[in-house]
């Protein structure tokens, strides 16, 4: 595809299958009776959320235009990945009860225990606004290529943001098991894309490790592979600096994100820039207008894997979500009650593609979806821009609204998560 697909097109790679969702989730449940007969049958385990319709929907990878047009086929069925893809589950029980449960900590040889927060970040250009964001909450970046493909588009857009940010990189070659792997040649592509990119002489003398992920496995020596994590784990905290923190100094964060929740309502997420915040203590809100307003921290969390942990206390250096903030936007400061002290604003991008959203008024309007109304659709998109910042809604009509997002993925990207939600919505 980068090497014969034409620039500014965009390509779908699947298995060119078509099936509704609960479909996929009963061939899975199959699979595993044949592979696992002893809990057989798996499709007793099914259960339906009331709040996330979906599960009837139909589920599709479209790849004919990659195929007209590059020639390209997959190299295996959707079913025969799927049971790949099971076994592989199977058989490494123990790496995924770690990373679901977040038990993968990491611990020193000096028997200290380190906390690494790790961010991912969106590649899109479209999504450009999140990057900055994200980068700008921490010290350091892992620059994931494959050993095969070598660095991707998306590579080199977030790359150029880390490396403008002064960001040190370390290149983890990932996927060095595939047939084709090549990662010398990787690594050398690599210092190419940094060095044109403007990297310093000090980030282009980056560390370079190589992984097989999936297994969980990562080492600095080709000819020496590690059963283990650990030596990116020392390399991170060798070569990436650790936040400078003052835990004595009045509370102070930059609101970087935000999300929702339907018991709590909406959460902000950032960094802690210096101090410490207690579950309950009052806080001042500091708007982009100048003025603020006294707010009390209902709940503070911090990360462990993949979870959210509640947290009686948080304090400088730790990525965190506070609860009880309800008129937060993204780029304002929470700041001490009696101390309080603005962080400099940043911003959010503006929108650059628009379209209409109305209710289905087709003769097949109803067959598919559950919400269908007008009602449902101004709903949905205004719990959409609470956690979405960078989506503009404009109500034109009871019937009619604006969708602005920051381009063609990004508005892809809210119609496919409607569609499978169970909303019928026709686009202009």
């Amino acid at each position: 595809m980068v090497e014969k697909g034409a620039l500014g097109r965009s390509y779908n790679i699947g298995g060119e299958n078509e099936a509704k969702n609960i479909d996929l989730v009963r061939m899975i449940c199959r699979i595993l009776d044949e592979k696992r007969p002893e809990g057989a049958p798996h499709d007793r385990l099914i259960t339906f959320v009331a709040d996330r319709p979906g599960h009837d929907l139909r589920y599709a990878i479209d790849a004919g235009k990659i195929g007209r047009e590059l020639g390209w086929r997959p190299a295996e069925s959707f079913e025969s990945g799927l049971r790949r893809t099971v076994r592989w589950y199977l058989d490494n029980r123990g790496w995924w009860e770690a990373v679901r449960s977040g038990a993968g900590r990491h611990r020193m040889p000096d028997d200290r225990e380190v906390t690494v927060n790790i961010i991912d970040t969106p590649g899109h250009a479209d999504f450009g606004g999140e990057v900055e964001r994200v980068l700008g909450m921490v010290d350091g970046a892992l620059v994931l290529v494959d050993a095969a493909e070598g660095p991707m588009p998306q590579t080199r857009f977030v790359l150029r943001k880390a490396l403008e940010l002064g960001l040190k990189p370390i290149v983890v070659v990932n996927k060095i098991d595939r047939g084709d792997a090549r990662p010398e040649e990787v690594v050398n592509l690599t210092f190419d894309l940094m060095a044109e990119l403007g990297a310093s002489d000090d980030q282009l003398d980056f560390p370079v490790l190589y992984a097989i992920a999936r297994e969980g496995k990562a080492f600095k020596d080709l000819n020496n592979p590690q059963d283990d994590m650990h030596e990116l784990f020392e390399l991170v905290l060798e070569k990436i600096p650790a936040p400078h923190v003052d835990l004595d100094a009045p509370f102070q964060m930059l609101v970087t994100n935000l999300d929702y929740s339907e018991y709590l309502g909406r959460i902000v997420l950032g960094r802690v820039n210096r101090g410490t915040v207690k579950k309950g203590e009052f806080v001042n809100l500091m708007h982009k207008d100048g003025t603020m307003t006294k707010v009390r921290i209902v709940q503070p969390f911090t990360h462990l894997g993949l979870k959210r942990i509640e947290a009686d206390e948080v304090g400088a250096g730790d990525i965190v979500a506070l609860a009880g903030i309800e008129d937060a936007q993204i780029g304002e400061t929470i700041a001490d009650l009696a101390d309080p002290e603005a962080l400099p604003i940043i911003t959010v991008d503006e929108p650059t593609v628009s379209m209409t959203f109305q209710p289905n008024t087709s003769p097949f309007a109803g067959k598919e979806g559950k919400y269908v109304t007008s009602r449902h659709l101004n709903d949905r998109l205004k719990k959409e821009v609470m956690t979405n910042v960078s989506l503009r809604v404009e109500e034109i009509r009871p019937d009619e609204f604006v969708v602005s997002g920051r381009g063609e993925l990004h508005l892809s990207i809210l119609l496919e998560t409607m569609r499978r939600e169970g909303y019928e919505i026709q686009v202009g």
